[in-house]
């Protein structure tokens, strides 16, 4: 019994080494997961051995063979729960995405919270928890929206019958080098385009590093700007963005969904 409890104090002390460690050392937060881990059931492993060892030395060899006949007939029964391990396992190890990013699995979206032994946990734009199954984030195509810190964002505002088009590109554009936040490169860019559920509209193209800027602050205020402008009004410098907001618009993002 000592050795047991010895063996279970050790496997959590050493997995907590592990992860400082791992840390220190600048690891990728998965990467500190999946080490955390494997020294923490390998310790259990040795332990477990180490007090059959003490207690009964003769059992140890048909303790290995019962092990791993036990480990064939749990692969046969439960074969999707093992997928599901060994996919959590090669997702922390191939790290196709890392804590924090937005991905988007089959029909599944949101914010990646951590990846346990069996699923993988989703944060939704609107709060909710999901849990996706390791083997089918893994077999899935997975769109990460924040690989790259770098992202296009489309807002339309819907021109008014019989509104003056002379100029507005010019005054549009004007209006998006006002707004700080928006990157630089690519430059953003402004057009009159058809819409068949507004008809005529003004759309404004421009990319944000949602790692440096707010995006939603951002957007809010281009979707402000392009309104006025669409409108044949211009936004005052000192007018509240949050009225201002409040016109005839429509704005979103290619895939409709703001990294948070």
């Amino acid at each position: 019994m000592l050795v047991l409890l010895l063996t279970f104090v050790l496997a959590r002390l050493a997995r907590r080494i592990s992860r400082r460690a791992s840390r220190g050392a600048r690891w990728d937060v998965q990467l500190v997961l999946l080490v955390g881990r494997v020294v923490y059931i390998g310790v259990l492993a040795l332990g477990f051995f180490t007090f059959l060892d003490v207690v009964a030395a003769q059992y140890v060899a048909p303790t290995l063979g019962a092990v791993g006949l036990l480990g064939l007939a749990f692969g046969l029964a439960f074969q999707d729960v093992l997928k599901n391990w060994i996919s959590g396992f090669f997702l922390l190890l191939e790290r196709p995405f890392r804590i924090g990013d937005n991905i988007r699995v089959g029909t599944w979206d949101g914010r990646v919270e951590t990846v346990r032994l069996r699923v993988t946990e989703l944060r939704a734009i609107d709060g909710e928890k999901i849990l996706v199954p390791n083997q089918q984030v893994y077999t899935s195509a997975i769109v990460n929206r924040t690989s790259y810190p770098v992202r296009r964002f489309v807002s339309t505002a819907k021109i008014p019958d019989g509104a003056d088009l002379r100029g507005m590109l010019t005054r549009g554009l004007a209006e998006m080098k006002k707004v700080r936040g928006l990157a630089a490169d690519p430059l953003p860019t402004v057009a009159l385009v058809p819409r068949a559920d507004m008809g005529p509209a003004l759309e404004a193209r421009y990319w944000v590093n949602y790692r440096q800027a707010d995006v939603d602050a951002v957007k809010g205020e281009v979707d402000a700007r392009i309104a006025h402008v669409a409108s044949g009004r211009l936004l005052d410098s000192g007018a509240d963005l949050a009225v201002a907001r409040e016109v005839d618009l429509i704005g979103k993002p290619d895939d409709d969904k703001l990294p948070k």
